[in-house]
């Protein structure tokens, strides 16, 4: 299946051929009081994060995002339930020469998770 993502500072998009997603670009780390909210609890290799809660992250490059990896898997998991994605990930233009190869090696880096 091949998935379009674009993370920004203030919201995330992804679009599969049948699905779009938009969610607030924001998560925090779980904790118990988080059950009474009715936003995603997600967890990521064994550690959980309640999504669109807890702080913005403006940054110009979007991969140096502390919160990225974790907002594309989420992205993606709302997005399809395929294992076996093609996914394309918009970068601003004027970063597109000097971050296109960093993307990729963040993105392949981190493309084992387990999510549940």
């Amino acid at each position: 299946m091949i998935l379009g993502l674009d993370i920004g500072n203030l919201t995330t998009v992804c679009v599969s051929e049948n699905n779009e997603v938009v969610f607030e670009s924001r998560l925090k780390p779980y904790q118990q009081l988080n059950r009474f909210s009715g936003n995603d609890v997600f967890e990521i290799d064994n550690q959980k994060f309640i999504f669109e809660e807890g702080y913005f992250e403006n940054n110009l490059i979007k991969h140096e995002k502390e919160n990225f990896i974790n907002l594309v898997y989420y992205a993606i998991a709302k997005t399809c339930d395929s294992n076996s994605i093609f996914l394309t990930v918009g970068v601003p233009a004027g970063q597109y020469n000097s971050e296109r190869e960093n993307i990729r090696r963040t993105l392949m880096q981190n493309s084992c998770k387990t999510v549940n």
